[in-house]
């Protein structure tokens, strides 16, 4: 089955160069913000069964996270067969041990 390709807003341009090698068809998702910050998702496409992929770089990752995390849990409940993340950017990644005494790792 042809894989649903979804992008997390600001990374139109990598989805649409990635999903011909993906062969996967372009799904529509509505990805906004309430006043106040928080986000909402709309999946317009059914997923129930399907292969999802999620194309989102995790540059400014706090502003980032949240839709992804929702678009694909959205996913996953409405039937999506597998779900899957093509992240050009990692974020976090300079952090993932010690340095110093107290420091945080992510």
């Amino acid at each position: 089955m042809i894989p649903l390709v979804l992008t997390v807003p600001g990374c139109e341009a990598w989805t649409e160069r990635l999903r011909p090698r993906l062969e996967g068809q372009a799904g529509r998702a509505l990805v906004r913000q309430f006043p106040d910050g928080e986000v909402y998702v709309r999946l317009d496409d059914d997923v129930a069964g399907r292969d999802v992929v999620l194309v989102g770089g995790l540059d400014q990752p706090d502003r980032k996270v949240m839709p992804l995390l929702f678009l694909a849990a959205t996913a996953r409940e409405l039937g999506a067969r597998s779900i899957g993340l093509v992240a050009p950017y990692l974020a976090y990644m300079r952090q993932d041990h010690r340095f110093h005494p107290g420091e945080g790792i992510t």
